[in-house]
């Protein structure tokens, strides 16, 4: 199927003096329309979503593992675990599932599951991959790491013994960016490691205060940007309030703070196609999960899940966000095109195609939007690809866009 960029960009009127743009409103938002899925019956609660290797895995209660190439149709994964799953990742080759009890699955199709020793009892709440090393935290600040999927070393009070405190503490996410690990735990405490996971640090977001009415759950990373996602409660009402820290450089952070009338945990947070998107618990007061979208991290939209049910963990892959929550709740967004992103309307004429990592296609131009020429191909080794067109001046106008196999 052919897959076809928005057309914020896609719209462009070029002449060698001026550019404009023009979006098509025939062209609905992707993320404004999301998808329940089929999930094999009696599916337990899903509590992590990846990614890779050309696939969705999510995983949840009692060993539950779904896999699905598309996001559409779920098949059940026997994992050969009863424990609670709560995160999964891919790296190397290898997916890596993580959950209660120091619980910790390998796989490398997604199907053939084999129990690794984590070194650890402690629950694990997170798992990522990146520098060639796989990270999984949890209870008890335990961190425990692994250079194969196979043998993994654990640190137990890693966290905790740096901040000198007695009370429980947990950590909640990991994400790999900027050749650092950096991740959330209870209260608006911070955690990282900037030399491969050898050295921990700890630290405060800045903006808050270490308090217990503070919950930080999930962080992603992307565009040069580090976001952080959980809850809080900062009124008399006991009503969980959305927070959001963002941060290029994990030490100052801004907080988004516009969500006075959006009452809501949010769960979990990732990145694609330059655009987050957070999903969380049915809000009070809308009846629906909580969905937020943002290409900046600071400006946030909401967006209508139309489920009541609670939203767990979310990812990207394939064109398409897929969250999934309480109950084996899957949904998807419809696919999103690669984003055109101006850089020059001056000569020459240029502008990057964002797309994901590895991903392949074609840029395209016409002068009525009814006929197209292909201008190039391109394989999006990094996800990002520029692109110059040195014949813009001939033309009155010129509208782009990319199309995807």
């Amino acid at each position: 199927m052919k897959t076809k960029t928005n057309l914020l960009v896609a719209g462009i009127f070029v002449t060698v003096f001026a550019i404009c743009f023009e979006a098509p409103t025939s062209n609905a938002d992707p993320l404004d329309t999301w998808h329940w899925r089929d999930a094999p019956p009696s599916l337990k609660d899903l509590y992590g979503v990846i990614y890779n290797g050309g696939k969705f895995v999510a995983v949840g209660d009692a060993g539950t593992i779904v896999v699905s190439a598309e996001g559409t149709k779920w098949t059940l994964s026997d994992s050969g675990s009863s424990a609670r799953l709560r995160g999964v990742a891919y790296g190397g080759g290898m997916f890596l599932a993580v959950g209660a009890g120091g619980t910790l699955l390998s796989s490398p199709d997604a199907v053939n599951w084999t129990a690794r020793d984590s070194g650890t009892t402690n629950d694990l709440d997170a798992v990522t991959y990146g520098q060639n090393l796989f990270v999984a935290v949890g209870a008890n600040g335990t961190i425990t790491t692994s250079r194969d999927g196979v043998v993994f070393v654990a640190k137990e009070g890693a966290v905790r013994d740096r901040l000198n405190l007695t009370s429980v503490v947990y950590l909640s996410g990991i994400v790999y960016g900027q050749g650092i690990f950096l991740g959330s735990l209870n209260g608006s405490w911070i955690f990282g490691s900037d030399n491969g996971g050898v050295d921990w640090w700890v630290g405060e977001t800045t903006l808050l205060e270490h308090r217990s009415d503070i919950l930080l759950k999930h962080v992603a990373y992307g565009n040069g940007r580090f976001v952080i996602v959980g809850e809080g409660f900062f009124n008399p009402d006991p009503i969980a309030l959305p927070v959001i820290l963002t941060s290029t450089n994990t030490i100052d952070w801004d907080q988004v703070a516009d969500f006075d009338l959006l009452a809501g945990s949010l769960h979990a947070i990732a990145f694609g196609r330059g655009t987050f998107v957070s999903a969380g618990e049915v809000c009070f007061g809308c009846l629906e999960a909580v969905l937020l979208s943002s290409t900046d991290g600071t400006n946030w939209t909401f967006r209508h899940a139309r489920a009541s049910r609670n939203l767990y963990g979310i990812a990207f892959g394939g064109g398409t966000f897929v969250a999934v929550g309480e109950s084996g709740a899957i949904l998807q967004s419809d696919k999103i095109g690669p984003r055109l992103e101006l850089l020059s309307a001056t000569q020459p004429f240029a502008f990057n195609v964002i797309a994901d990592p590895g991903e392949n296609g074609r840029v395209e131009a016409s002068t009525d939007l009814v006929t197209w020429t292909t201008l190039t191909n391109f394989a999006s080794a990094t996800g990002t690809n520029q692109f110059t067109d040195l014949a813009a001046p001939n033309f009155e106008r010129r509208f782009y866009r990319a199309v995807t196999p």
